[in-house]
C-alpha cells in the first residue's frame, strides 16, 4: 500500500506517514487517495478534551463518499489489539448515537453493528 503526504500536513516527520485508501462498496476495489490540504466539507470539531494538547495525536479520519469510505489513519499504537479497543468504543459511540437519535435501542444498535463487523471479517468486500 502506498502511503500518503498527511505528515506534511500535520508537521510531522516523513517517518510516522499514515496509510490512505478509499473503500468502496461490494466489489470495489480498494486505492490509494491523495490528501487535500484543506479540510473536509462535512468535518466534525476536535473532542473538547484534545483542544491545546500537544501530545493529542489523530489516528483515524473517516469520509463517506459515493457510498463508499474513504479513510485516513496512522498505526499510531506499539500493538494491534488496542485498534480492537479503540474500534469497540467507536461502535458503543455509535451505538448510543443511534438510541438517542432512531428507533434503535443501545443494544439492538451495538448487535447490528458487531453483526456487520463480524460478516465483514468473514467476507471481505473489498
Amino acid at each position: 500500500l502506498r502511503q500518503g503526504r498527511a505528515d506534511a500536513l500535520r508537521g510531522q516527520s516523513r517517518k510516522a506517514r499514515p496509510a490512505f485508501r478509499r473503500r468502496g462498496g461490494r466489489g470495489r476495489q480498494g486505492r490509494v487517495l491523495p490528501v487535500a490540504p484543506m479540510a473536509g466539507p462535512k468535518e466534525q470539531p476536535l473532542p473538547p478534551d484534545v483542544m491545546g494538547r500537544d501530545d493529542a495525536v489523530e489516528v483515524l479520519r473517516a469520509f463517506v463518499v459515493d457510498g463508499g469510505l474513504s479513510i485516513a489513519f496512522q498505526r499510531a499504537f506499539e500493538e494491534p489489539d488496542m485498534w480492537g479497543l479503540m474500534l469497540v468504543d467507536i461502535a458503543r459511540h455509535a451505538a448510543r448515537a443511534y438510541s438517542r437519535e432512531s428507533e434503535y435501542t443501545e443494544d439492538e444498535a451495538l448487535a447490528r453493528i458487531v453483526e456487520m463487523f463480524e460478516a465483514e471479517i468473514a467476507r471481505p468486500t473489498d
